[in-house]
Parts: C-alpha cells; structure tokens; sequence
C-alpha cells in the first residue's frame, strides 16, 4: 500500500516539473507572435494622420466646336486644366492627329491647387467640308494617365465658285453663247469684286452683280455672293480653247480670284448621218467586193442667219472613183437651218484598194467649197476596202 501512494506521488510530481519545463522552453524560445487582442487588430483604413500625396487632373472642357474657318488659316484654342490633388501635375504630349503644343505652363508642371493651359493649333490647309482631330495629352495622375482632347468644324474656302470652271460644250461659229457662275465669300468681312481681266479680251465680255441676300442665305457660312456672266463673242476660232478669268478683289489677302474658262467652237456646218462618225468627221463604208457597191447619203446642215444662202460645190474627191452628187437644198419649217443631202457612192468594178486608215491621209477624201464667210471649205472623210 506504502508503496503504490510513492509510485503515484512520483509520477504527478514528474508530470508536474515536465509541464513546467515545457512552459520554460515556450516562453523563452517562442514560435509564434502572441495573438493581439479583437481591439487590437488594424481596421483596414489608414489612420487620417498619414493623407495620400498624389496629383489629380481635372479638363474644363475637353471638346472644342471651331465652327466656320476659311482654309489656309491657323486655329487655336486653349484648354484648361487644373489640378485638384496634393502633389505636382505633369502634362506632356502625346499622340495627335493635328499639330499640337503645350503653352502657358513652363515646363508643362501645374503645381497642386492651381491651373495651366494645353493651346490646341490646327491648320487646314486644301481641306473643304468637316473635320475632326484629336489630340492625346498624358498625365501622372494615376486614376487618369491620358487626356483625349477633341476639336471639330468645317473648313471653307475664302471664296468658292460654282461651278468652279466655265465649259461651253459647243459653241457655234459666228453666235454668241453665254455661261454663269456663282461666287461665295466666307470671309468675315464682305468681298468686293473692283473688276475682271480676261485672256481674250476680243472674244469675251465679264459682267458681275451682287447675290440678293436671300439667295446667299442658302449657302452656309458665306457671308456675301455674286453672279459672274461670261459670253463668248461670235468670232472665235474653230476647235478646243482654254482661257482664264480674273476677278479682281479689295480684299488685301485675296487681291483676285481666278476662273477657269474652256469649251469648244464648232462650225455652223454640220454633217448628219448613218455611218457617220461626228468626231472623227469620217464616213465608215466598211469593205465590199469589186462586184458590189455601195450607196450612202449624209446631210449637211447649216446654222446661222442667213443658212438659207449658204451653197457647196465638190472640188476635191480621192480616189477618183468615188462618185458624189449634191442633191435640192431645203429649209426644214419652224427651223432657222438649211440642209442639203450629200450622196457618196463606190460603184460595182472599183479596183482593189484599202483606205481603211487609221491615219486620215490614207482614207479617201472629199471636199467641198463653201460660201459660207467663216467656213471656206468642209472636209469629208471616207473609210473602206475594196477586195478582189
């Protein structure tokens, strides 16, 4: 009995002095931190003793409407920016689809609590109609690294005109013909037209006269307009002309606006007809056999004011074998034109020969005289083949 109470006083006395040995080596050698208390633990907001030093950006307007400006003038328009934050606002340039400057701010820094200027220049030199550019602007704001800054309007000229060049698609020889165009001024200032120079004086006359101010009011932007009449006097050359116009102004950046003129002059005798290609003044026959032949009747109409006393005579035929004969001159009623049948036979048994061309000196010919007083003489031209 003595016995098994010393082997139990043993055995808590050794479990006591490990339990305290055990305590020793934790608290003097620990492995982890002691748990803070629920009080303790941090919140997750940072006390309101340490505030955030950062810049913030802030753009007053970030799009600008340039409205109306002639082209080949410079714009420019200054954006504001501020910076709201605690800390310096650095601003520089980035992409841009127009010419772009920083100005007004040094060295492009806006301290915290102040402002500065990002000037937006843009230049539209041969642009007509809208237009919109961008301009990038970087920052070290972290909540706002890039500005996108935006101008938009619409490019006009100073003046425009409508059309932009007189063309007279035929004028006949020995009449006049009359063109006109509008002119528009989108200056700020109204333009004054203090006269007009021509290139061919002798052939034609320039009148001007002030738009009524309703007709203006049609055309956005302008600002005053004007009716140019151009008329090409009787008298001018046959063929293809080309001349200019020159409208003087008052206005010191636009002293004279220039109009192009072109057209043609045809005679007043025309040849009408199947087969009968105008352009080229050719007759197309084709080609035939030496047994066959062929019959082909063109008109000649003539124009003017006296048509009715225009006569032809056939002075001129190649090769020989061509067989030509005028026929009864007649004046269509109700018409101020005379007309006169032309008929052009290759007879059965014409030798073998090509006068298909393409150049004119190898096709068969014909010409007649004329008493006409601007048209001497009229050419007709033939194209064929005669094969065995």
């Amino acid at each position: 009995m003595r016995i098994t109470i010393v082997f139990l006083l043993a055995a808590v006395l050794g479990t006591a002095c490990g339990a305290g040995l055990a305590a020793w080596r934790f608290f003097s050698h620990p492995i982890m931190p002691p748990l803070a208390r629920v009080d303790e633990l941090p919140s997750g907001n940072e006390p309101e003793s340490i505030p955030k030093v950062r810049p913030k950006v802030e753009v007053v307007e970030e799009d600008y409407f340039f409205g109306s400006m002639a082209n080949h003038t410079v714009a420019t328009h200054e954006f504001e920016f501020r910076n709201v934050g605690t800390a310096p606002l650095k601003l520089t340039k980035g992409q841009t689809t127009c010419k772009c400057t920083l100005s007004d701010i040094g060295d492009g820094v806006i301290p915290a609590g102040s402002s500065g200027t990002v000037k937006l220049e843009w230049s539209g030199q041969d642009i007509v109609g809208p237009y919109a550019q961008t301009a990038t602007i970087t920052t070290n704001d972290p909540e706002r690294p890039a500005v996108h800054l935006r101008i938009h309007g619409e490019m006009t000229a100073k003046v425009r005109l409508f059309p932009e060049e007189l063309v007279y698609s035929s004028i006949t020889a020995g009449q006049s013909a009359t063109a006109s165009a509008r002119m528009y001024s989108y200056m700020s200032k109204p333009l004054v037209i203090t006269g007009a120079e021509v290139d061919m004086p002798e052939s034609f006359d320039v009148a001007y006269s002030p738009l009524p101010a309703e007709e203006v009011s049609k055309e956005k932007y302008a600002k005053c307009g004007y009716l140019i009449t151009v008329t090409a006097k009787p008298g001018l050359p046959l063929g293809p002309f080309r001349g200019t116009i020159r409208l003087k102004t008052d206005a010191s950046d636009l002293p004279e606006v220039t109009m192009p003129v072109k057209g043609t002059v045809v005679s007043e005798i025309t040849v009408l007809g199947s087969d009968w290609v105008d352009t080229a003044a050719v007759l197309r026959l084709g080609t035939l056999t030496a047994e066959q032949s062929i019959r082909k009747t063109l008109f000649i109409k003539v124009g003017g004011s006296r048509p009715e006393e225009v006569e032809f005579e056939v002075a001129e035929v190649s090769p020989s074998f061509l067989q030509v004969r005028l026929g009864e001159r007649t004046s269509p009623s109700g018409g101020h034109a005379a007309i006169t049948p032309i008929e052009i036979e290759i007879p059965a048994g014409s030798p073998p020969c090509n006068h298909l061309g393409p150049k004119r000196d190898s096709m068969g010919k014909i010409r007649l005289k004329t008493t006409h007083p601007t048209a001497k003489e009229l050419d007709i031209y033939v194209q064929f083949l005669v094969r065995l």
